[in-house]
């Protein structure tokens, strides 16, 4: 499905399938672009909190918490 006002970016990785999850799979490294302010986002910034697991282990808790548009976000 494509949305009039969507992105979309294709790129080949260079990288074993092993190296591309690990980075994949932290938090860290996915919610980095959410704590910038963006026209996207309409100027909202998203925050994670994650648990002692970092949000890598089976039964982990991450949280997702902003603000868009005034309005309280939590996920």
């Amino acid at each position: 499905m494509t949305y009039e006002d969507s992105a979309i970016s294709t790129n080949d990785l260079l990288a074993p399938p092993q190296q591309v999850f690990a980075f994949l799979d932290d938090p860290t490294v996915v919610e980095a672009h959410l704590q910038k302010r963006s026209l996207m986002m309409l100027g909202a910034t998203m925050r994670y909190d994650v648990d002692a697991g970092n949000g890598q282990v089976v039964g982990s808790i991450v949280k997702m918490r902003g603000k868009v548009l005034g309005m309280e976000l939590f996920v």
